[in-house]
């Protein structure tokens, strides 16, 4: 995987783990995982990783702002 725009996002649920390039592709791999099974939400989020020279910055992505890209 390329790192473009400087970031790349990293799924975890309670029983896996993914690096995707972006957000969008992130919340449709959780909507398959979700369609085989329910993951556990409180060991489940999205992360936006941010890579730098010297320092990363890693936040996690709001379930608010995934709850607008699945509407």
């Amino acid at each position: 995987m390329k790192v473009e725009e400087g970031e790349f996002h990293y799924l975890k649920t309670d029983s896996e783990e993914f690096v995707l390039k972006g957000k969008e592709e992130s919340i449709e791999k959780l909507k398959e995982i979700a369609d085989d099974g329910k993951p556990d939400p409180g060991e489940t989020g999205v992360f936006r990783v941010s890579p730098s020279d010297e320092e990363w910055s890693i936040e996690q992505v709001p379930w608010s702002e995934i709850a607008l890209e699945l509407l």
